[in-house]
């Protein structure tokens, strides 16, 4: 499915009654504005989906080198070799890459995505902290961000929903420590973790040179 139109300053401008140059001052954060007014822009960013291109305000680059790479535990092995198969990948391609670790905190992935947003990445690669609710990711599914989940079966399968072990049986990899706190507990087998994390990165890359956001299926042995 072709992603929607990015929104624009215009779009904001048009859906809160004001004009351009408010909306521009109301994104730099400017004291001119009367607080009624801000906050009534504020709400229009929310509604049309605008991601504020913070990079891009304040260096004009005309493309973006750098992926981000928020991951939920840093601490656990298996997401730390995952990682680090994502950046060998991404340097050898010439990329940035950017790694957030959330620390399974849903309020923390939310701040790092709306962060790594604003700086112009060209694109996400995110492991869900533990908590993340079906719509934490509306914001960039309406900014047709490329962007590549994993360990996410969990989260669509709830989004559609259907609940994992009694709906559907759903099998995990690496026998993960994550396993332990899904209801009900995951089924496992061992899996290549830094491999994993190649394929996703290569994903990524492919979005990217392909300009698309268009989800696809990719089972990895």
């Amino acid at each position: 499915m072709a992603s929607r139109p990015k929104a624009t300053i215009l779009d904001i401008a048009r859906e809160a009654g004001v004009s351009k140059s408010t909306v521009s001052l109301v994104l730099q954060g400017s004291g001119l504005i009367r607080p009624e007014t801000a906050l009534k822009v504020r709400k229009a960013i929310e509604d049309v989906g605008y991601v504020y291109n913070r990079g891009a305000a304040n260096l004009r680059k005309a493309h973006s080198n750098v992926i981000g790479m928020v991951i939920n535990d840093l601490t656990n092995p298996f997401f730390a070799e995952m990682a680090v198969g994502m950046e060998r990948v991404f340097q050898s391609a010439g990329i940035v890459p950017f790694i957030a670790n959330t620390a399974e905190n849903p309020v923390r992935q939310e701040e790092v995505l709306k962060s790594l947003m604003e700086q112009g990445v060209a694109g996400l690669i995110v492991s869900p902290a533990r908590g993340t609710t079906p719509g934490a990711f509306r914001r960039i599914e309406m900014a047709g961000l490329p962007i590549v989940f994993t360990f996410g079966v969990m989260l669509a399968l709830r989004k559609r929903g259907l609940e994992p072990g009694a709906d559907f049986a759903v099998v995990g990899f690496d026998d993960v420590i994550e396993a332990q706190h899904y209801m009900p507990a995951l089924t496992s087998v061992a899996v290549d973790s830094a491999g994993l994390g190649e394929r996703a990165a290569h994903v990524m890359l492919k979005m990217i040179q392909s300009r698309t956001t268009r989800a696809e299926d990719h089972i990895g042995a």
